[in-house]
């Protein structure tokens, strides 16, 4: 567990947690988290001043302990303490026994898990950098994040929107942004007795040459692509439709991919070899995910013959995140063993 009460802790004396778990969530973003996972503020209100801040993997009994004596209020952990419904808080569990000792010591508890997990910024992003690999993608790309905004806007009012919605995050594709489709066609309209149309009038049919506008984006600017839309529509009533694609988030998801023509069938991923060397040279195998005794979803071995990484197997996404999970909840509810993800890397 590591302490960050800063030295500048006048710079966080007057942060509310709020403003801390938004910086998180640019990193992470909560809607990046698998659909089993329970991540963000578990316990505590968004609005409380920051003392200091705990950072851990787990958050055990003495993990608040040592939170009360530096004055830590905030705990930001990588598993979530609370990961099923919670029925009772009689303090009969670990659980439970933790709960209650942060709520009763006004101590927050924010959460990271697989949001963190499949970000390109996170975990699999950070063992990749300390282990030298290079030219990498994404193991199993994460699907339902990419959506699509369809709007109809006055053909004069179109580029302006457009605009507006690009610089809110509308129109982001893999390495290109400012994409959109347009078509050009004719609307019609008629408002009701309390209606305020600002082109046309109430009671009244109305016919307008509209532009039909698509755009892609990334769920996690969602809000503020409707907050966009609904500031520079210069409709009352904004039409508007959202659909989630299939498409797949090319740097998102939950990995680090095989690149590159390997042995025996098998794939390598290119390494600075020197520091991979050093790295390695203690074990055969080197775990890139969640595993306990008896169960390796992926694993990559050293090559000796081309001093490489070779991936052993591509699990399924889904047979993975079913391990994931129910690891996961193994974890919670039997702390006292050894914590699978502690094997993630020796």
């Amino acid at each position: 567990m590591e302490n960050v009460n800063f030295d500048f802790q006048y710079k966080i004396c007057f942060m509310i947690i709020r403003e801390i778990t938004d910086y998180i969530e640019e990193l992470a973003p909560l809607n990046y988290a698998e659909d089993f996972d329970n991540v963000g503020l578990l316990v505590g209100n968004y609005n409380t001043t920051v003392s200091g801040v705990l950072i851990t993997l787990d958050t055990l009994e003495e993990t608040i302990e040592e939170a009360i004596s530096k004055k830590c209020n905030l705990i930001i952990s990588f598993h979530p303490i609370i990961f099923s419904g919670l029925k009772k808080l009689n303090g009969s569990s670990y659980v439970e026994r933790v709960v209650l000792k942060a709520i009763k010591n006004d101590i927050a508890i924010y959460a990271t898990h697989t949001a963190l997990d499949n970000s390109n910024k996170g975990v699999s992003a950070k063992i990749s950098d300390v282990l030298g690999l290079k030219n990498t993608s994404v193991l199993i790309p994460k699907k339902g994040i990419i959506k699509k905004l369809t709007t109809l806007v006055p053909i004069e009012n179109a580029e302006d929107l457009r605009n507006s919605l690009f610089k809110a995050g509308a129109g982001n594709i893999g390495n290109y942004d400012n994409c959109s489709f347009s078509i050009h066609g004719e609307g019609s309209y008629r408002g009701n007795e309390i209606s305020n149309p600002t082109i046309g009038k109430k009671g009244e049919n109305h016919t307008e040459k509209e532009t039909q506008i698509s755009l892609m984006y990334e769920l996690k600017n969602e809000a503020a692509i409707l907050k966009s839309l609904q500031k520079n529509h210069p409709y009352e009533e904004v039409a508007y439709e959202i659909t989630t694609t299939e498409n797949i988030h090319q740097n998102i998801g939950m990995g680090i991919d095989r690149i590159g023509a390997g042995i025996d069938g098998h794939v390598a991923v290119e390494t600075e070899n020197a520091a991979f060397g050093r790295r390695v040279d203690r074990h055969e195998i080197m775990m890139f995910a969640a595993v306990s005794a008896g169960h390796q979803m992926f694993a990559a071995v050293l090559d000796p013959t081309n001093r490489g990484f070779q991936m052993t197997r591509q699990p399924a996404r889904d047979d993975f995140l079913r391990l994931q999970q129910r690891l996961a909840a193994e974890s919670a509810t039997d702390i006292g063993r050894d914590n699978p993800y502690l094997t993630l890397i020796q």
